[in-house]
C-alpha cells in the first residue's frame, strides 16, 4: 500500500525535536524509516520553512552526507523508490544537476504523471540545471528582493518559472547550539514555493494549476506568442557559465540545428 504525505524532500535528512513526526528515509539494502542526525543541517533548514507553517505529513530522504555531494545515484534510487511506494502532493528536490541525464528526466516525469507536482531549486551558481529547468517541472530561482514568505517573481514561457525569498535569513537547524542559523540559498526559495502550493486548498495535479496559484492567467499565456527557431546560427561571447550550458546542450534547446 502507497504511503500518503503532503510533502517529500530528497535532501540531507531531517532533525529536529520540534516536529517528530517527519518520516526520514534512509538508505540501506533498500529505503526504510529510520533516524538521522542531519550531519549537513540542510534538510532541516529547507523542511522546516515549511513545517512551520503547515500542519502536513512530510518525508524526507536522505541522498546527501556532505553539501557539495551530487550523489545522482542515491537521487535515482529515492526518486524511483517515490514512484514506487509513495503518493504525495508535493516532490521537493533542493538541489540542481548541471549535467543532462535521460534515466533522471524519465523518472521526473514519470513522477509527475501520477499528479505529483515537483518543485526544485536551481544550482545556486546561477547556471543551467536539473530538473528545475525541465518545462513540467516548477523551477524556483532566488530573489534577494523577495522579503518575506509571500514575495514571489512569476515568469512566463521562460526556464525559470518562479523566483522567492532566497537571501540571508533565520534558518533553523541542528548543527547549531541555539538552533538557528542565517544561510542563503535557492533551497529556500523553492520551500516558499512548495508551501505556497501545500496551503492551497484547490486541487492541483500539473504545473499550470500550480503556477495559476502564483498568477491566475498563466495558462493563457504560457501559449502566447510562442517563438521558434529554425536555420540560424549564433555566436555567443563571453563563453562564461551561463552560456557554456547553452553551447553544450544547443541540441535539446534548438531541434535540427
Amino acid at each position: 500500500m502507497s504511503r500518503f504525505y503532503d510533502l517529500v524532500i530528497i535532501d540531507s535528512g531531517f532533525c529536529s525535536s520540534k516536529y517528530p513526526d517527519v518520516d526520514v528515509y534512509i538508505k540501506g539494502n533498500e529505503w526504510q524509516i529510520g533516524t538521522d542526525n542531519d550531519t549537513i543541517g540542510h534538510g532541516t533548514g529547507v523542511l522546516s520553512i515549511v513545517s512551520k507553517s503547515y500542519a502536513g505529513k512530510f518525508a524526507v530522504f536522505k541522498a546527501f552526507d556532505m553539501e557539495i555531494d551530487n550523489n545522482l545515484p542515491k537521487v535515482m534510487s529515492a526518486l524511483n523508490y517515490i514512484y514506487d511506494n509513495i503518493t504525495c502532493r508535493v516532490l521537493q528536490l533542493s538541489f540542481g544537476v548541471r549535467g543532462y541525464y535521460p534515466e533522471f528526466e524519465e523518472v521526473c516525469r514519470r513522477i509527475y504523471q501520477k499528479g505529483i507536482i515537483i518543485v526544485s531549486a536551481f544550482d545556486n551558481s546561477g547556471g543551467m540545471s536539473y530538473p528545475a529547468a525541465w518545462d513540467f517541472v516548477v523551477g524556483v530561482d532566488g530573489n534577494p528582493y523577495c522579503k518575506t514568505k509571500n514575495d514571489f517573481d512569476v515568469f512566463v514561457n521562460g526556464v525559470v518559472d518562479i523566483k522567492a525569498k532566497s537571501g540571508y535569513q533565520l534558518i533553523e537547524t541542528n548543527r547549531t547550539s541555539n538552533g538557528y542559523a542565517i544561510k542563503p540559498g535557492n533551497s529556500y526559495a523553492a520551500s516558499y514555493v512548495s508551501l505556497k502550493i501545500l496551503e492551497n486548498e484547490k486541487k492541483v495535479h500539473t504545473k499550470e494549476d500550480a503556477m495559476k496559484i502564483f498568477r491566475p492567467d498563466y495558462e493563457r499565456l504560457i501559449h502566447k506568442n510562442d517563438m521558434s527557431l529554425s536555420e540560424c546560427r549564433a555566436a555567443v561571447f563571453p563563453l562564461n557559465k551561463e552560456n557554456y550550458s547553452l553551447v553544450n546542450y544547443y541540441d535539446m534547446a534548438v531541434p535540427d540545428i
